[in-house]
């Protein structure tokens, strides 16, 4: 399961993401995610803090409309069996910084039958976190998306969907 250090797993959801991967080998769990302004949190305070978070931007109207209709794929914290991983060649190394590898292994994961569940009982908190300029270059973050929306035409041709930037 890849994990991002800036999220917390709210209650017990790890156990529960565990458990429900367990039951559905068939299935790729992923979690939601809600952003918070702020850095670090005191677990004392998390219920005030997660009143105040926001929708993720993956779950925006304009982004859900992409996962629902244009066949992308994303999920937080997705557990993977390990496998299936070394089957498909795991993360594609030409991605560099920011943008495109996460869809990119989900859905080169989920062809052969398996597919995606996101669960809204596996929610985990985002941290607030300036960005890194030499990792989120948007010239960079261009040449991902691109190479990304180039593979996903050709997986979308062999399925005999179009995709459009």
């Amino acid at each position: 399961m890849p994990f991002d250090v800036d999220l917390i797993p709210i209650g017990n959801t790890i156990y529960k993401h565990l458990k429900i991967a367990e039951l559905s080998p068939q299935l790729l769990i992923t979690g939601y995610r809600v952003m918070t302004d702020t850095s670090s949190v005191d677990i004392n305070n998390l219920p005030n803090i997660i009143e105040n978070t926001l929708i993720a931007p993956e779950d925006k109207p304009t982004a859900l409309w992409k996962h629902l209709l244009k066949d992308e794929k994303f999920g937080i914290v997705p557990f993977f069996i390990r496998e299936r991983l070394i089957e498909i060649h795991a993360w594609d190394e030409t991605f560099i910084a920011w943008g495109g590898e996460d869809q990119d292994i989900i859905e080169r994961y989920l062809e052969d039958n398996i597919y995606l569940c996101r669960s809204p009982q596996l929610v985990y908190l985002h941290l607030h976190h300036e960005e890194n300029e030499l990792w989120n270059e948007p010239e960079l973050t261009e040449k991902n998306r691109l190479y990304y929306c180039n593979k996903l035409q050709k997986r979308l041709s062999r399925k005999n969907f179009k995709y459009q930037t």
